[in-house]
């Protein structure tokens, strides 16, 4: 049975067949379509997963992490703050701010990001 009569058999039939048919291959080929989609889906995630893996095991050798970086940072504001002050003073640091802000010296002070 060829390709061209089996088509001549399906257009003899009545109307209201051929739509069934016609919604049967279609739902045949929706069917295989979307599954390959799926199992093409699944393995590029997990190629992508496994790529992230690898990036994140690399950079991780590479930078450090946030909490890290964090205790870095507030590390060194507190050992610049050291080491702005000097040891000998005699005033306490409430009555020092307060004789700038009368005398016009206060200087506006850096961020610890800003270097």
């Amino acid at each position: 049975m060829s390709l061209i009569s089996f088509i001549e058999k399906i257009q003899a039939k009545p109307k209201h067949i051929r739509i069934k048919i016609l919604w049967l291959l279609v739902s045949l080929a929706m069917f295989f379509i979307v599954s390959g989609w799926v199992i093409s889906l699944k393995r590029s995630l997990s190629l992508s997963v496994a790529k992230n893996e690898v990036q994140k095991t690399e950079e991780s050798s590479k930078t450090p992490s946030l909490i890290e970086s964090l205790k870095a940072s507030i590390n060194s504001f507190f050992q610049k703050n050291n080491e702005e002050i000097p040891e000998n003073k005699t005033q306490p640091q409430e009555n020092n701010i307060n004789s700038e802000l009368n005398e016009g010296k206060v200087q506006p002070a850096k961020l610890p990001l800003s270097r």
